[in-house]
């Protein structure tokens, strides 16, 4: 029930800020952040109770495994450069770009190899992913120091999303 919710819930931000971004395409962080919650509503779809391959019995196991790594791998990116577009200043672009490479080349070991290759790339994602956020968690307390717009209310959501999250692994 909790993970039908939170998939529910992202999927509607997802819609929100879609519209917001086809009414501003200049803001690209509205489309960034539309991004961020359909990875988000993806990934939570099909890991632990997977309602996503319930919902869709016909999906092949192969395309939901992927699904799962492929959602988890480009939130990645898609966070941190939804993160430099609010914080330019705070939060290096360059950094995006080798996100993204990084990304699409773990991508494409994804798709082309079978599972007990492609998961090898699983923990030094996540060791990546780990330094990331620690950048982009210091890049954004900088923002804050700058007095930077929102910068408060983006760290306040980030400490909401990681309680929720850690509540959630608590009672599963």
């Amino acid at each position: 029930a909790t993970q039908t919710f939170l998939v529910s819930v992202a999927a509607f931000m997802f819609l929100y800020f879609a519209i917001f971004w086809f009414m501003r395409r200049e803001e690209e962080t509205l489309l960034y952040f539309a991004l961020v919650c359909l990875l988000l509503a993806t990934r939570v779809a099909f890991t632990d109770e997977r309602i996503g391959y319930v919902a869709s019995p016909e999906a092949s196991w192969w395309l939901v495994t992927r699904l799962e790594l492929l959602s988890f791998y480009a939130l990645v990116p898609t966070l941190y450069r939804y993160l430099q577009g609010l914080f330019p200043e705070q939060i290096s672009l360059r950094l995006f770009h080798v996100l993204s490479g990084v990304f699409w080349l773990t991508a494409l070991l994804v798709l082309l190899t079978p599972k007990t290759i492609h998961n090898l790339s699983l923990q030094p994602y996540q060791i990546m992913t780990l330094a990331v956020i620690i950048y982009a968690l210091v890049g954004t307390v900088r923002a804050i120091l700058a007095k930077e717009d929102n910068a408060t209310l983006v760290m306040a959501g980030v400490v909401a999303i990681a309680s929720v999250r850690r509540w959630h692994s608590s009672i599963s």
